[in-house]
């Protein structure tokens, strides 16, 4: 293809019993370049997909039984897009592709350099010397009267579509943030019917992402052994995930020997019930926590103004002269909870049932 149009010439190779070779123009085809811009890879594209249908033409109407087809072009783009099968295309590119695919097979199509191809005598134009001269055109390029084995192999061409083709589909991740979606509608939505089975829940979280940052260490830990022997990333990422899989292996049969993951504690409950006190918190009472957090005062439009508040391990917590008796931390500065919440009522109705099983114990 050229910026004025795109061409294709199919060629007859003739092997007879001495294993001589003749070679023959069998059919053209020429088109100028549409009237809108089009790029170049995609002139090539439409020129290959015309490729495609001339060979079904000559398989129909030639008497000869064709043994095989070989399809060449000089457009590396083209070979890359219909070797590819996971990149999505524009729907120019993709419904050429598709019938590329569907008319031929990879193993058909060929790279031949700009020199060697004579398609382009017809997309750039010759003079009628030169056509005299080459006969080329009729004839065919060099190679196709050669022996098979001496046609041209770029065995080193990339099968890899380059980094910003305009051709590939960009993977467009959007992300939804619903302001609106708060604590109520999160915790309505999975129905947590009591307080501790909300603990137990975040806490495997927690467990997970524990367990996940330990997996995370090792993994960097054994990249940084394996960086300077000389092996290749893949290698090295072949060598990294067997022996993390060995070590899960060996977690699940013997804890002893493999790697032995965190589990749910009681000190995990703590950090789970605090994690779900702090997002609540944060929820409900964003500028009071950034004016604890600072150390400046709280506005008396505040709710909490009257509470004295003050911050302690993350979390809002009831100040005032209860500093001084002598009570536990925990009895002197209770946690600040909105009254309205799914949290506040199974947090009150988790602290009255247990009341009530002291009093019956009692």
């Amino acid at each position: 293809a050229s910026e004025k149009g795109y061409r294709t010439v199919s060629y007859l190779r003739f092997i007879n019993g001495k294993g001589m070779v003749h070679c023959a123009l069998l059919m053209g085809k020429a088109r100028v370049a549409p009237l809108k811009k089009v790029t170049i890879p995609r002139m090539e594209l439409t020129a290959t997909a015309i490729s495609v249908r001339m060979d079904k033409i000559i398989k129909t109407e030639l008497e000869y039984d064709i043994d095989e087809m070989f399809f060449w072009t000089d457009s590396l783009s083209v070979i890359r897009y219909c070797a590819n099968e996971t990149t999505r295309f524009h729907t120019f590119v993709a419904n050429r592709i598709n019938l590329i695919r569907e008319g031929s097979q990879l193993s058909q199509w060929r790279y031949v350099d700009t020199k060697s191809n004579p398609a382009d005598d017809s997309s750039r134009g010759l003079l009628v010397d030169d056509t005299l001269r080459t006969k080329r055109w009729l004839n065919g390029p060099q190679f196709l009267w050669k022996s098979e084995t001496e046609w041209p192999r770029d065995e080193t061409v990339s099968m890899v579509i380059p980094d910003g083709d305009p051709e590939v589909k960009k993977q467009m991740h959007s992300l939804i943030v619903n302001k609106q979606f708060g604590t109520d509608r999160l915790l309505s939505h999975f129905h947590f019917s009591n307080w501790r089975k909300l603990k137990i829940t975040v806490g495997w979280l927690l467990v997970g992402k524990r367990n996940l940052q330990r997996l995370v260490g090792i993994r960097k830990v054994l990249k940084k052994s394996l960086s300077g022997t000389g092996n290749d990333l893949d290698e090295q990422d072949t060598t990294i995930n067997d022996k993390m899989e060995r070590l899960m292996m060996m977690s699940q049969s013997d804890s002893k020997k493999g790697l032995k993951l965190t589990p749910v504690t009681v000190e995990i409950l703590r950090r789970a019930e605090q994690a779900i006190i702090s997002y609540v918190q944060r929820q409900c009472f964003p500028e009071e926590i950034e004016a604890l957090t600072y150390n400046t005062r709280l506005k008396r439009s505040s709710r909490l103004y009257k509470l004295d508040p003050i911050m302690r391990d993350g979390l809002i917590q009831v100040g005032g002269r209860l500093e001084r008796a002598r009570l536990p931390d925990s009895m002197k500065h209770h946690v600040v909870l909105p009254k309205d919440t799914p949290i506040s009522h199974l947090r009150r109705h988790s602290q009255v049932s247990g009341a009530s099983r002291q009093k019956c114990n009692a």
